[in-house]
Protein backbone atom coordinates (compact mmCIF):
# COMPACT_ATOMS: atom_id res chain seq x y z
CA UNK A 1 0.00 0.00 0.00
CA UNK A 2 1.33 3.45 -1.16
CA UNK A 3 1.03 6.16 1.31
CA UNK A 4 -0.65 9.24 -0.18
CA UNK A 5 1.16 12.49 0.39
CA UNK A 6 0.59 16.29 0.11
CA UNK A 7 1.96 16.39 -3.70
CA UNK A 8 -0.48 13.81 -4.90
CA UNK A 9 -3.52 15.59 -3.31
CA UNK A 10 -6.36 16.94 -6.04
CA UNK A 11 -9.30 18.73 -5.16
CA UNK A 12 -11.99 16.89 -3.58
CA UNK A 13 -14.51 18.47 -6.35
CA UNK A 14 -12.39 18.14 -9.16
CA UNK A 15 -13.88 14.50 -10.57
CA UNK A 16 -17.27 15.94 -11.04
CA UNK A 17 -16.05 19.03 -12.95
CA UNK A 18 -13.80 16.26 -15.05
CA UNK A 19 -17.03 14.93 -16.24
CA UNK A 20 -18.75 17.46 -16.73
CA UNK A 21 -15.81 18.78 -19.12
CA UNK A 22 -16.09 15.30 -20.52
CA UNK A 23 -19.80 15.36 -20.65
CA UNK A 24 -19.60 18.40 -22.71
CA UNK A 25 -17.30 16.95 -25.32
CA UNK A 26 -14.26 17.92 -24.12
CA UNK A 27 -10.49 16.35 -23.53
CA UNK A 28 -9.12 16.67 -19.81
CA UNK A 29 -5.63 16.46 -18.79
CA UNK A 30 -5.15 16.03 -15.01
CA UNK A 31 -1.51 18.12 -14.76
CA UNK A 32 1.19 17.48 -12.25
CA UNK A 33 0.87 19.92 -8.89
CA UNK A 34 3.93 21.87 -9.87
CA UNK A 35 1.98 23.07 -13.75
CA UNK A 36 0.88 26.20 -11.73
CA UNK A 37 -3.03 25.13 -12.93
CA UNK A 38 -5.26 21.89 -12.68
CA UNK A 39 -6.23 20.63 -15.81
CA UNK A 40 -5.52 21.13 -19.29
CA UNK A 41 -9.01 21.04 -21.24
CA UNK A 42 -9.16 21.00 -25.26
CA UNK A 43 -12.03 20.28 -27.58
CA UNK A 44 -14.30 22.60 -29.83
CA UNK A 45 -11.22 24.49 -31.38
CA UNK A 46 -10.22 25.80 -28.24
CA UNK A 47 -7.77 25.42 -25.38
CA UNK A 48 -7.91 26.21 -21.43
CA UNK A 49 -6.31 26.87 -18.20
CA UNK A 50 -8.35 25.53 -15.32
CA UNK A 51 -7.75 25.63 -11.61
CA UNK A 52 -9.78 24.03 -8.97
CA UNK A 53 -10.41 25.49 -5.86
CA UNK A 54 -12.50 23.91 -3.34
CA UNK A 55 -15.49 26.15 -2.38
CA UNK A 56 -14.18 26.06 1.46
CA UNK A 57 -11.33 28.09 1.47
CA UNK A 58 -8.33 27.85 -0.54
CA UNK A 59 -5.08 29.60 -1.29
CA UNK A 60 -2.92 30.13 -4.33
CA UNK A 61 0.61 28.22 -4.36
CA UNK A 62 3.60 30.17 -6.11
CA UNK A 63 3.58 28.48 -8.94
CA UNK A 64 -0.62 28.93 -9.66
CA UNK A 65 0.46 33.20 -9.01
CA UNK A 66 3.23 33.19 -11.13
CA UNK A 67 1.40 31.05 -14.10
CA UNK A 68 -1.94 33.33 -13.94
CA UNK A 69 0.12 36.66 -13.57
CA UNK A 70 2.20 35.37 -17.08
CA UNK A 71 -1.00 34.43 -18.83
CA UNK A 72 -2.95 37.56 -17.67
CA UNK A 73 0.25 39.87 -19.05
CA UNK A 74 -0.40 37.25 -22.67
CA UNK A 75 -3.63 37.91 -22.69
CA UNK A 76 -4.48 34.28 -21.73
CA UNK A 77 -7.80 33.08 -19.27
CA UNK A 78 -6.59 31.10 -16.08
CA UNK A 79 -10.13 30.34 -15.06
CA UNK A 80 -10.49 29.01 -11.24
CA UNK A 81 -13.45 26.84 -11.14
CA UNK A 82 -15.04 25.98 -7.94
CA UNK A 83 -18.32 24.18 -8.82
CA UNK A 84 -19.98 23.05 -12.03
CA UNK A 85 -22.39 25.39 -12.84
CA UNK A 86 -19.26 27.66 -13.18
CA UNK A 87 -18.51 25.78 -16.40
CA UNK A 88 -20.02 26.83 -19.54
CA UNK A 89 -19.56 30.32 -18.78
CA UNK A 90 -15.80 29.80 -19.42
CA UNK A 91 -16.18 27.91 -22.78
Amino acid sequence: MTKSNYSDKRDKNEPEIVKEFERLGYYVKRMARTAGFDLLVIGHGKTHIIEIKNPEGFHFTKAEEDLQLECESRGVAYNIVMFVNQIEGIL
